[in-house]
């Protein structure tokens, strides 16, 4: 159990790492969303960096302007990998029963129907600011 429970904690190290690194980078480089670039259409993922980094600031009106729909999700996002990993240091695999599977199809139903709206035109107030 305890090798698992490190296994985890060293996950969330790069994980957070690698959120440092791009954090970091945006200050440099400038990532431009390649489905703007190419359709001229923002995908569900606009916003996501600047929402961040609101958030880092906490700055949460900006957070929630820059994405609203990412920005309602994330908590429920969290719970889902916690309680995956809750699941896999207790018994070596990852928890994923039917409520997991409800979320997980309820998010991903949300940021489909999220990024069809923010391309309406009377819904421009749902795009990146």
């Amino acid at each position: 159990m305890r090798k698992r429970f490190l296994k985890i904690i060293s996950m969330l190290a790069a994980v957070l790492a690698a959120g440092i690194v791009y954090y970091l980078s945006t200050f440099v480089i400038s990532i431009k969303c390649p489905t703007k670039l190419v359709t001229g259409f923002y995908c569900p993922g606009c916003g996501v960096t600047r929402m961040f980094q609101h958030m880092i600031k906490l700055d949460f009106y900006g957070a929630f302007r820059s994405n609203c729909a990412v920005f309602v999700l994330l908590p429920f996002l969290l719970l889902f990998f916690a309680m995956r990993a809750y699941g896999y240091i207790k018994t070596g695999v990852p928890l994923y029963n039917k409520l997991m599977q409800v979320m997980i199809y309820t998010m991903i139903a949300i940021l489909l129907i999220f990024g069809v709206l923010r391309n309406i035109p009377c819904f421009d107030f749902l795009a990146p600011q």
